[in-house]
């Protein structure tokens, strides 16, 4: 399926839940550090700022409400 825009930049969202959507955040399983044999599911996201006018607001990609 051809993108209809570059996929070759980075995507920012204002929301936590659309940024750890399985499309963008890779789900890494770990070690429960205080319970032996239990798993951990975990997704890494960052919060940052950015310059007012210096981004471009796309459609958004994943088909959320």
């Amino acid at each position: 399926m051809e993108e209809l825009f570059d996929i070759n930049q980075i995507f920012t969202s204002p929301s936590i839940r659309y940024a750890s959507h399985p499309a963008y955040a890779q789900q890494f399983i770990v070690d429960h550090p205080q319970r032996p044999g239990v798993l951990l599911g975990m997704r890494f996201v960052f919060h940052c700022r950015q310059r007012p006018g210096s981004y471009k607001i796309g459609h958004e990609t994943v088909g959320a409400r």
